[in-house]
């Protein structure tokens, strides 16, 4: 819990932008991915492929 604090703590006093903060987690699961075996990296890339343009109009409508 305290990691979180600080994590969130360093983001909002880094002023990240949405789009900065969203890169930097696309490449953290993406480097997660690599860790997988072979046949399962494939399906985790897969889940971290959405554009934060996909990800801003998901969030939209989930928010409305």
């Amino acid at each position: 819990m305290r990691v979180m604090f600080f994590v969130g703590l360093i983001v909002i006093l880094s002023g990240c932008s949405g789009r900065q903060l969203f890169d930097v987690t696309q490449e953290s699961k993406r480097n997660e991915c690599r860790h997988l075996p072979p046949a399962q990296q494939a399906e985790c890339f897969r889940e971290v492929e959405p554009s934060y343009e996909d990800y801003q109009r998901r969030r939209r409508e989930v928010i409305e």
